[in-house]
């Protein structure tokens, strides 16, 4: 009988232990049901495969967290995971089936990183005979324990166990593709090879595709791979090349930014219509800016490691997490468990030893082990991703569980690399070598288990659909856009119309406003408001100096403030920007300052509103 090679029980492993993620989290709860009942990347992979980026050219189609530009919506989260589950739509309508599972499409996805995992850690083993192959498991105890952290880091799978929507899954894509591009790192650090360096190199340009905060992971890859290939006797110009190949791909990135959202450096999150509070957030400014860097980072501490009530969408609450700011309001959302002190022990004893490494051993001592030592790459790379994460989201607006998870593969990665340094330590006498390796795996398990059995969420599972439930969605036909007028009044029949999402929300009926106002407007000029006091005071006349006007990406320049007779008239200035001027755009109007973005109501009431 022909025995069975290694490489079929890498797949073999790989199919299980992935099938088995989808299933044990409730990504695939039954039989048929496994389609996500969230549509954003469904829609844009049925544009992609019309040829177009737009998911609609109606405002009526509009929906929450959507972004209306330039005469389209689009959707915020990347093009990257639509471009990956491209093929397999395209190959269900081979086959004459209408749509192909998005889930399954995703269990691809774990199932071919859990392969590369395994072929990575198990490459030194022997390849004679599978019984020779598993017995090495035996002998280096702290592999499967790498393998097993890395394929089911605990808060990913209590992310993929919780509420996974389109949220959720743009950050397990981020997780698989940033461990792809360590794990690609790894592959060259064994085998410098020129064409797999630009490869690796233009994968990581791309990685903003997937999730713009992954691009850290990108950058310190190609980084790392670049001293790498100096130290392999590269010539100068083949190390800058990687960077080059991923500038090209930042570039790309910039230029389908510009043309969806109309700034390169723009990703859609301060284009969106989602809440009333984030919409003035993200385009008036936030109390928490005021907050000291040293208060944002203690806090950003809290949120990654101890985090202790889950708040759902109460966040207004105090003493979430350990740090926390008081007094300035900040959109935190905690739903899932990430972290907790054992992870943050675990990174900083990580860390630590490098450090320690670095400064007895010294800074070229160090640089050239990255030649040949897993661990100093995994801490390098770690510690250099996690940096740049840290000073983002520390002075974020906004912050969250699944933010929380973009700091998985550089936590995931310092953990592993702790473990190999665990498993090659030498003890004086061979048996008492073996058990402390054993204790460290056993230790490791028991510990995984914990987490992953002790999770907690405040929403329920995922929601899933069946192939109908999906088509019936897509089949849905938007309301019928009714025509804008040429301004809205209070006192006529000119209101804002509801037939498309968020036109005139934070503008009651009686003219008071909230501290944010969205209208839809057409073709506009300069804006004219006519607002009164909502009281029996009238207003200062330096109080009106807060209120703000916005389309799109560009504030308005207020021009002047005439008196009338019920109070004021405020006219801004036009757009400059020639497709802010062109077509159906959004207006914000502030009408509170930050520290007031809680209040139900401004001390103002809007009369009219016209734009040309």
């Amino acid at each position: 009988m022909k025995q069975r090679t290694p490489t079929f029980l890498t797949w073999y492993s790989a199919i299980v232990l992935g099938l088995g993620i989808v299933l044990m989290t409730g990504l695939v709860p039954d039989w048929g049901k496994w389609y996500s009942s969230s549509m954003p990347y469904r829609m844009q992979t049925e544009s992609l495969l019309r040829g177009e980026a737009a998911l609609s050219y109606s405002p009526s189609a509009l929906e929450l967290d959507l972004v209306w530009f330039n005469g389209t919506i689009q959707q915020g989260w990347g093009l990257g995971v639509p471009i990956w589950r491209l093929p397999f739509e395209a190959l269900a309508r081979l086959f004459g089936l209408p749509s192909f599972p998005d889930r399954l499409a995703l269990a691809v996805a774990i199932i071919l990183f859990t392969y590369g995992t395994i072929r990575i850690f198990t490459r030194s083993f022997p390849s004679q005979s599978p019984l020779e192959w598993l017995i090495q498991f035996r002998r280096r105890p702290d592999r499967p324990v790498t393998i097993l952290l890395l394929v089911m880091f605990p808060p990913i799978i209590t992310l993929c166990s919780g509420p996974f929507n389109v949220y959720e899954e743009a950050v397990l894509y981020g997780y698989l593709y940033s461990m792809g591009l360590f794990l690609g790192l790894l592959s060259f650090q064994r085998r410098p090879r020129f064409l797999f360096f630009l490869t690796l190199s233009l994968f990581a340009g791309l990685a903003g595709f997937v999730r713009p905060t992954i691009g850290a992971y990108g950058l310190i890859t190609v980084l790392i791979a670049m001293v790498l290939g100096y130290q392999s006797d590269w010539r100068w110009w083949r190390c800058l090349s990687g960077m080059v190949i991923f500038c090209l791909g930042g570039a790309l990135l910039y230029w389908a930014n510009y043309l969806r959202f109309g700034s390169g450096l723009e990703f859609g999150h301060n284009l969106n219509m989602t809440g009333m509070d984030a919409i003035y957030l993200s385009r008036f400014g936030a109390p928490f800016d005021a907050a000291s860097f040293l208060a944002s980072a203690r806090e950003l501490v809290g949120s990654l490691f101890g985090v202790r009530e889950l708040n759902g969408f109460n966040t207004v609450r105090e003493d979430i997490v350990w740090g926390q700011v008081p007094q300035l309001f900040r959109w935190r959302h905690f739903y899932v468990t990430t972290y907790d002190l054992t992870f943050f022990s675990a990174i900083l004893i990580t860390w630590g030893c490098a450090g320690w490494f670095l400064l007895q051993k010294g800074r070229r001592i160090f640089i050239q082990s990255i030649r040949h030592s897993f661990f100093a790459v995994a801490a390098l790379w770690s510690l250099m991703a996690f940096v740049p994460l840290f000073l983002f989201y520390s002075k974020l607006w906004m912050i969250s569980s699944r933010y929380m998870i973009d700091f998985a593969p550089a936590i995931a990665v310092a953990m592993t690399a702790g473990v190999s340094l665990l498993g090659g330590m030498r003890i004086k006498h061979f048996r008492q070598s073996r058990m402390f390796r054993f204790s460290v795996f056993y230790a490791s398990l028991l510990w995984l288990g914990w987490q992953i059995a002790t999770a907690q969420f405040y929403f329920g599972p995922a929601r899933t659909s069946t192939r109908a439930e999906v088509l019936s969605i897509l089949q849905r036909e938007p309301p019928l856009l009714e025509s804008l007028p040429s301004g809205y009044s209070l006192d006529s029949d000119n209101r804002p119309s509801r037939s498309i999402y968020h036109n005139g929300s934070g503008w009651e009926a009686d003219g008071t406003t909230g501290p944010v106002v969205v209208l839809f407007i057409e073709h506009p000029e300069k804006i004219v408001l006519e607002v009164e006091s909502s009281g029996p005071a009238p207003v200062d006349d330096a109080e009106y100096d807060v209120i703000q006007a916005r389309i799109g990406l560009e504030p308005l320049a207020l021009e002047s403030i005439e008196s009338t007779e019920k109070g004021k008239r405020l006219v801004f200035s036009a757009p400059v920007r020639d497709f802010y001027r062109q077509g159906m755009q959004v207006l914000f109007l502030a009408f509170a300052p930050p520290e007031q973005v809680l209040e139900r109501q401004s001390q103002f009431r809007l009369l009219t509103v016209k734009w040309n």
